[in-house]
């Protein structure tokens, strides 16, 4: 018997995680990043229903991500791949937590994008501030946008995904960001011969999905990320 268990960013290692939880729970345990579980919900559920090649984003605290290539969750050799939030937006931009400069996570973040709006504003600032038509706040989010759309834009002519993903708190405050991510991504993607650009769609399935794909991860083939 497996149960699956999530933590986008526990302090232990996940193999000593997932031995200490299995003895508590008397069951074999699984445990996957937060963002890759969600990606996988969102294969499964959501926005990337159908697709089995999926390009996820998730604009949050941290920005991470994930890949499903042929239906199959991607983890990589050892198990850490999605850090798109470190992939460099702006060169020679803000230090990162991880000691580069100009990372996505230094542009597109919930608390970056706070911080450019406001220093000291919170989301429930920022979207009242959307939802009020604020100019600065949409200046905000097309800027982050741009610079997502940069990113993704990258990922895309090397991964070639049927579809991308975009979620996050503010992906679904209104339609700046999303245009702008979309704009973006499209004007820097590669185009070869009669092959179409990718889908570019917002996630449905919001503070569920993590939760969702957990329930979903027992179903995946491959290596387990814990093991």
């Amino acid at each position: 018997m497996t149960g699956p268990a999530t933590d986008a960013r526990a302090p232990l290692d996940r193999r000593a995680m997932a031995v200490m939880m299995g003895r508590s729970l008397g069951t074999r345990v699984r445990i996957d990043n937060a963002a890759r579980l969600a990606a996988l919900a969102e294969t499964v559920w959501g926005a990337a229903h159908g697709q089995r090649d999926v390009l996820y984003l998730e604009l949050s605290d941290p920005v991470g991500g994930a890949l499903v290539s042929g239906g199959v969750l991607h983890r990589g050799a050892h198990g850490r791949s999605g850090e798109f939030g470190h992939i460099t937006a702006e060169p020679g931009g803000a230090k990162c937590p991880c000691g580069g400069r100009g990372c996505l996570q230094t542009v597109a973040s919930t608390p970056a994008m706070l911080d450019a709006y406001r220093p000291g504003a919170d989301l429930p600032d920022l979207l009242a501030a959307l939802g009020s038509g604020d100019p600065a706040a949409h200046a905000v989010l097309r800027r982050a946008g741009t610079y997502v759309g940069r990113v993704l834009a990258g990922l895309v002519n090397a991964l070639e995904p049927g579809i991308v993903v975009v979620g996050g708190e503010l992906v679904t405050a209104g339609p700046t960001l999303m245009e702008s991510v979309r704009r973006e991504l499209l004007a820097n993607v590669v185009r070869c011969g009669s092959r179409p650009s990718p889908l570019v769609r917002p996630a449905e399935l919001g503070d569920h999905a993590a939760a969702l794909g957990a329930a979903s991860l027992l179903r995946q083939p491959g290596r387990d990320p814990s093991h």
